[in-house]
């Protein structure tokens, strides 16, 4: 009972600690992005009054993805004092986690868990009222940033066994770095004669 009850909490622990800091990140990305937006926006301004690079169309039309980048990131800005708010709920029901953790470590195998069950039971129902789907894109990416590179995971780490590419690395990042890959991979494909000669052959391309 008593290793099967701290997996349950290392897990509920981490659902908590994601939580938490996709609030956080979605706060932080809301706050600062349209700062250094405008900042940059007014740096490449007036470099480009200077140095001709900088008025190239290329670089007005990436400060203009940016101002758009802006203007979707507003949307979230009338809720930001909820997803800090959360962010610090959250923070609290995990700092519980974690003392119940070491207290059920602290237990024999052969001790009464119903109150720490009962505790356990309360923080999820909290966490779950509190639950905010609505996240900002990109958000997730920090969050495992913050979790496994600003904070202690090892309490988790115990029962859990965290891997670097399965659970460190977000799954939409996952797919970034695949789409990268084959497209090096196509490009080389492409631009080497030999290795365009081939894969013409292997798929009868002309």
């Amino acid at each position: 009972m008593n290793s099967e009850l701290l997996i349950k909490i290392a897990q509920k622990g981490y659902n908590v600690a994601y939580g938490a800091n996709i609030n956080f990140a979605t706060c932080d990305i809301v706050k600062k992005i349209p700062g250094y937006v405008s900042f940059l926006s007014i740096i490449v301004g007036i470099l480009g009054l200077v140095y001709p690079p900088f008025a190239e169309k290329y670089v007005s039309v990436f400060i203009l993805i940016l101002g758009i980048a802006s203007v979707y990131i507003e949307r979230f800005t009338p809720n930001i004092d909820s997803y800090s708010n959360r962010g610090i709920a959250n923070t609290d029901q995990l700092n519980k986690l974690k003392n119940l953790y070491f207290e059920v470590k602290r237990m024999s195998d052969s001790a009464d868990f119903s109150t720490i069950e009962t505790r356990y039971t309360a923080i999820e129902d909290e966490f779950n009222a509190s639950s905010q789907p609505d996240q900002i894109v990109f958000a997730n990416w920090l969050a495992h940033y913050k979790m496994f590179c600003e904070k202690d995971m090892s309490w988790m780490d115990e029962q859990l066994h965290f891997h670097w590419w399965k659970d460190k690395i977000p799954m939409t990042a996952h797919i970034v770095i695949y789409i990268l890959l084959l497209s090096i991979f196509v490009y080389y494909c492409v631009k080497i004669p030999v290795l365009n000669e081939f894969f013409c052959k292997i798929f009868y391309l002309q």
